[in-house]
């Protein structure tokens, strides 16, 4: 027995006298870093605050400014995220698998809002692949929403509303997470562009030719067009006309023929008239898309432009995981990766080019030059983070 403890204490005294993990080499704590998958990076740099400081890694935010996806997700996971900041492309490969299910919108945490090729409407996290399923879409086409904008896009407190034009009027649909209720609006010679509802101080705006609101009530399921306001004014041309909700404001942004000259109106709620803006300040949108984003403060170089789904040059493509860290969504670069980079988009470094953008003062009446962009036309604007609404 006396051998036993006395050996017994030995082994404690050398355990003590080894090295705490937390105070391993800087260096060595940075080269197991840079083994590591970027999905283990945040619980690695969560282990102590010296190995936080000493795990240095690359990191694009996502949360900069929205960020164009791809609608669609290939049957291996993969998905095409393109960062106007950045101008870089990143390939993520999710762990989601949706073949055949087109996105609608993504919330800062990774849940996206999908419908299948069977019509079935399902909350999907890009993350870790899960999946909640909500209703049945009555229509074939459409566009979806979560009826709870509050960013969490937590599936078990999400709501839905589908909305889908038809002929002589617009179709609903919502769901409260239990029951799914149908209602169709009455009939008007309203028609809808192909532009996503927009949720403004609890109803449901669409907009229809020559800026023609319809207005949607989720509470009381009623539908109504607005007689006011009836149009704009005859001497702003233009080919799309997409609407944006933007600091408590329904803006309307046209585009002209050749997709130039741009111009942004302001409902006047008072008088219900659409009404021109000669700038927007620090706010920059993010529109050409069937989903329409503004930003509040976007980086300062950034602001007060319209932003389309084209872009310069060939930016750069890389491949990357989606991962959260420090609270914010993130692309993070595979470190190692034996398949080809898809090059679909060239293979800039980013510096050769950029994304397209309309400076509301600078490019006034301007039919700024926009041949020989690249076009994202399967693509959607989403916020990732701190965009704001």
């Amino acid at each position: 027995m006396v051998i036993r403890c006395e050996r017994d204490k030995n082994d404690m005294a050398m355990h003590d006298s080894r090295c705490p993990w937390s105070e391993l080499p800087e260096l060595l704590i940075s080269m197991i870093c840079h083994r590591l998958h970027p999905m283990d990076i945040p619980r690695f740099r969560a282990v102590c605050k010296r190995w936080n400081n000493s795990s240095e890694f690359t990191f694009y935010p996502a949360d900069l400014t929205p960020i164009l996806i791809s609608d669609t997700i290939t049957d291996s996971g993969l998905l095409r995220c393109y960062s106007p900041y950045f101008n870089k492309m990143f390939i993520v490969r999710t762990p989601l698998r949706a073949p055949g299910s087109r996105i609608f919108s993504v919330e800062p945490n990774g849940w996206a809002m999908l419908r299948g090729p069977e019509k079935t409407v399902s909350l999907g996290n890009l993350l870790d692949g899960s999946t909640f399923k909500t209703t049945e879409s009555e229509f074939c086409g459409g566009y979806f929403c979560s009826s709870r904008e509050d960013g969490t896009g937590d599936p078990e407190l999400c709501g839905i509303v589908g909305m889908y034009a038809t002929t002589y009027g617009v179709k609903f649909q919502s769901w409260d997470g239990e029951s799914t209720k149908y209602f169709e609006g009455q009939r008007s010679e309203f028609a809808m562009l192909q532009c996503k509802p927009v949720l403004h101080k609890g109803l449901w705006y669409c907009i229809g030719e020559r800026a023609c609101l319809g207005v949607f009530d989720p509470m009381k399921s009623e539908w109504r067009v607005l007689e006011e306001p009836n149009g704009i004014g005859p001497d702003l041309a233009y080919k799309n006309c997409y609407l944006v909700e933007s600091q408590e404001e329904l803006l309307v942004v046209l585009t002209g023929v050749n997709g130039t000259p741009i111009n942004v109106l302001r409902l006047n709620e008072a008088e219900m008239t659409w009404e021109r803006m000669e700038s927007l300040g620090s706010r920059a949108i993010f529109t050409g898309t069937v989903t329409s984003r503004s930003m509040a403060n976007p980086p300062v170089a950034m602001a007060n432009k319209v932003y389309l789904p084209k872009f310069y040059g060939c930016p750069q493509v890389i491949q990357a995981a989606l991962i959260i860290s420090r609270g914010s969504l993130g692309f993070v670069p595979e470190r190692s990766c034996s398949e080809s980079v898809d090059t679909m988009f060239g293979s800039g470094n980013g510096d050769d080019g950029g994304a397209w953008f309309y400076d509301l003062e600078l490019d006034s009446g301007v039919n700024k030059q926009i041949i020989g962009c690249k076009s994202l036309m399967q693509y959607i604007w989403v916020d990732l983070g701190r965009a704001s609404p």
